[in-house]
């Protein structure tokens, strides 16, 4: 079968050769013409999360390595599949297939703090996880296949690829490798009637997705994922054929344990926790402000040093003693702490936190004993 031929053959209505007009002979139209008088517009809400994703057709989630744009479309299919509001938008619930085609392990993981932490005590929901290697081009037939006999009872109205770059033999950049996994994707979509989300990473420049530009042509929707300043998840609709563009959506990562390994060490995930967007406008950047992030410690201090019990201080006076590594943990979960996508501090988080405690210690503002923080200057 030809690569780019659809799933469900189409039938094609070529004439007979010996078809004549006028013969009596009926036949199909192939390409049915309608009148103007005729032609009435659907109205139907087309929509899978308002405002934010169509119903159907082809849409690319794109941005650098370690964004967070996975947690982001995890996050919304979850959405769809349970068929709850979305940052109070109307979602319409469907069952979805989530491709993941790299890092498997953590996702399970994932959808482990995800059902800890979000599920409310929902036994379950129409979500399918497929982690089997997968070349498009050629496997999306049998993946179709797959789909229809393992989830017969309730179709996918969402397939995700997670990523472009693990489900695509040959070249991004290459206008036939690209264009044939295009239409793949396409097909897919078409056979189900439904929507497919690409979860692909950013070209050298930061500036648009990674590849041939006919990518961007095919889409319906087109949304960017980056870090900012203070380690939030910025989602922007950048590009969209039957929405407005220009939504942002902002969120942090939150870490979860979900268990104990066989050492006796937590494993953790994260979670996507929605932000107020107002909050990020009002917050100062705190990569290379050291003055933030000493107010943020400040800020952090004196919120956890109100349920702290008074204590001698080192002249015997009571002072309110905070534990480090709560502050530490209060700082990360507010965003003011880079943190990979497990949730866990990164190394240029640890400095930047070392760095704002030495100094205010070093100021005399605040004295640290026994993994323990007080203030003894305003």
């Amino acid at each position: 079968m030809n690569d780019f031929a659809p799933i469900t053959d189409e039938r094609h209505y070529a004439p007979a050769p010996n078809d004549r007009r006028g013969s009596g002979r009926s036949r199909p139209e192939r390409f049915k013409l309608t009148h103007f008088d005729d032609v009435t517009p659907d109205l139907s809400a087309d929509y899978r999360i308002k405002g934010v994703l169509p119903e159907t057709g082809l849409v690319v989630v794109w941005g650098p390595p370690k964004c967070g744009k996975s947690f982001f479309v995890h996050d919304m299919t979850m959405h769809v599949a349970r068929g709850c509001e979305y940052r109070g938008r109307k979602v319409k619930q469907g069952g979805v297939v989530y491709c993941v085609l790299e890092g498997q392990r953590g996702f399970r993981r994932r959808l482990e703090a995800y059902r800890r932490e979000k599920m409310n005590g929902e036994r379950s929901a129409p979500f399918h996880l497929m982690e089997a290697p997968l070349n498009l081009v050629a496997d999306h037939v049998h993946l179709a296949a797959a789909i229809r006999e393992q989830v017969a009872e309730e179709p996918p109205v969402v397939i995700v690829l997670d990523t472009l770059n693990r489900s695509l033999v040959g070249s991004e950049n290459d206008d036939k490798d690209l264009g044939a996994y295009v239409r793949a994707a396409d097909a897919i979509g078409r056979e189900f009637k439904c929507l497919v989300i690409i979860v692909h990473h950013c070209g050298h420049g930061g500036d648009r997705p990674r590849g041939h530009s006919l990518l961007g042509g095919a889409l319906d929707l087109q949304i960017s994922v980056k870090r900012d300043a203070a380690n939030n998840v910025i989602a922007e609709i950048d590009a969209a054929k039957d929405m407005d563009s220009g939504l942002v959506i902002t969120s942090r990562l939150k870490q979860v344990q979900i268990g104990i390994d066989d050492e006796g060490d937590a494993v953790t995930s994260c979670l996507i926790e929605p932000v107020d967007n107002a909050e990020i406008a009002n917050r100062p950047s705190t990569r290379g402000d050291k003055g933030s992030l000493h107010k943020a410690f400040i800020e952090a201090y004196e919120r956890l040093a109100d349920s702290a019990k008074p204590t001698p201080g080192f002249d015997g006076k009571p002072v309110r003693k905070v534990d480090a590594d709560d502050l530490r943990e209060d700082l990360r979960d507010r965003g003011f702490l880079e943190v990979d996508d497990d949730g866990n501090i990164t190394d240029t988080g640890r400095r930047n936190l070392f760095r704002a405690k030495k100094s205010l210690l070093d100021a005399k503002r605040f004295a640290e004993t026994g993994r323990k923080i007080w203030r003894i200057a305003p």
